[in-house]
């Protein structure tokens, strides 16, 4: 009974110690629809690895059309793209192309997780073993 015993604890151990905290999106059951996301957003926060890079992409207003359109405002232009939601285990994801993948644009084109939606605002992620990127919206 004790071998067992410590093998249990040893497996729960590991499993606890291996969760990194560097990761923003916990597990959850988070579905997105496309009401979610239509309309016209700001970005509240935007971190990269836990370096706070707001500034950076706080003056671009975004906006979701439910034909899956994608704009990206910056005073006088237009930067154009895509977005899709793809289903996925637990957080679906929220894939965006960029039409021109230059900086700032470049920050949006990918695949994120969607988390901590309201009417009001959502937070999306995008993390690799080597990079951790969240960006909060508001709608406007």
């Amino acid at each position: 009974m004790r071998p067992v015993f410590i093998v249990m604890l040893s497996i729960s151990v590991i499993g606890i110690i291996s969760c990194s905290k560097s990761h923003e999106v916990m597990h959850t059951d988070e579905i997105l629809i496309t009401n979610d996301l239509v309309g016209k957003w700001q970005v509240t926060q935007y971190t990269d690895s836990g370096i706070d890079k707001t500034d950076m992409l706080s003056y671009l207003d975004l906006q979701f059309n439910s034909t899956g359109e994608f704009l990206i405002f910056n005073n006088d232009s237009i930067i154009n793209g895509d977005w899709t939601i793809v289903p996925d285990i637990g957080l679906d994801l929220l894939r965006i192309t960029v039409s021109l993948p230059n900086q700032p644009y470049a920050q949006f084109q990918g695949s994120w997780y969607a988390y901590d939606k309201t009417t009001g605002s959502i937070k999306l992620s995008n993390s690799s073993p080597s990079r951790s990127e969240v960006i909060s919206l508001q709608r406007i």
